[in-house]
């Protein structure tokens, strides 16, 4: 009787021990959840620039560039440089997660970085919501973009195609639910498609063979997210915009004092 007791009471507690794992495994993994997406929000946390973003400033007609960022000689570029790392490690990871935090970033007034805007280098100040923006585009429809025929009256660059989000990314995305990224790419892939068959080669300079490469090229994109159910995210993509260098800072600084006009080389 004792014996037989004490199995039983083992076979008890070791159905209580496992027991208890398995509800400290749930927590842990609730945990582990809710630890990732604070992981998520500190990466876009960490591209919020601690300086105060310098003054843009107007120079004298004939400069260039015009619109110049007027930093101040007591800026930290140590700071600055911490966060061009920052946003490096933003466009390197390519998961779901950050995905959505980027799109509930897309508002983020916080100052992040200037660029020298294409062509005419003149100064822009972009927000920590420009950034998460750009980013959350770029991975949402960039796979499809890339597959754009050329216009040869863009300077070489991908025909435009409206995918039909209007207003703010954030909202376009609550209006879905719970769809996942690759279904959201399986949308605007679709819609890709729809736009591309508007395309005549009589109304535009854009070759027909040109149009269809890319139509068959975006249909096996839409067919291997529907197989493996996983947003497509591209690689090698990076943060390119042209930024100022504490030497150029120094150049713009002498040159507004001076009022000066001669050309400053913001990306040399």
């Amino acid at each position: 009787m004792n014996t037989a007791f004490s199995l039983r009471d083992w076979r008890v507690c070791c159905l209580i021990f496992l027991s208890s794992l398995g509800l400290t495994a749930v927590v842990f993994l609730g945990c582990q959840t809710k630890r990732d997406a604070k992981a998520m929000a500190k990466m876009v946390n960490d591209i919020v620039n601690r300086n105060q973003p310098p003054e843009l400033v107007g120079r004298p007609h004939r400069s260039w560039p015009i619109v110049v960022a007027l930093y101040p000689e007591s800026y930290d570029w140590k700071e600055e440089e911490r966060v061009r790392q920052a946003i490096a490690k933003l466009y390197q990871d390519r998961t779901e997660e950050l995905w959505e935090e980027l799109v509930r970033r897309e508002a983020d007034p916080s100052y992040c970085v200037v660029v020298a805007i294409e062509k005419t280098e003149d100064a822009e100040i972009r927000t920590v919501g420009d950034i998460c923006t750009e980013l959350a585009g770029l991975r949402l429809w960039g796979v499809f973009v890339e597959h754009f025929p050329t216009n040869p009256e863009k300077d070489g660059r991908p025909i435009y195609v409206d995918f039909g989000i209007d207003g703010k990314l954030s909202d376009w995305r609550k209006e879905r639910g719970k769809k996942s990224l690759y279904e959201l790419q399986v949308e605007l892939g679709e819609k890709a498609l729809s736009e591309l068959a508007k395309f005549k080669e009589s109304s535009t300079n854009i070759p027909k063979e040109d149009v269809d490469l890319a139509r068959r090229k975006i249909e096996a994109e839409i067919k291997e997210l529907r197989r493996t159910k996983q947003p497509v995210f591209l690689k090698g993509q990076s943060f390119s915009e042209v930024t100022y260098r504490k030497e150029v800072a120094k150049d713009v600084r002498d040159a507004v004092r001076s009022g000066s006009t001669e050309a400053i080389g913001i990306g040399k």
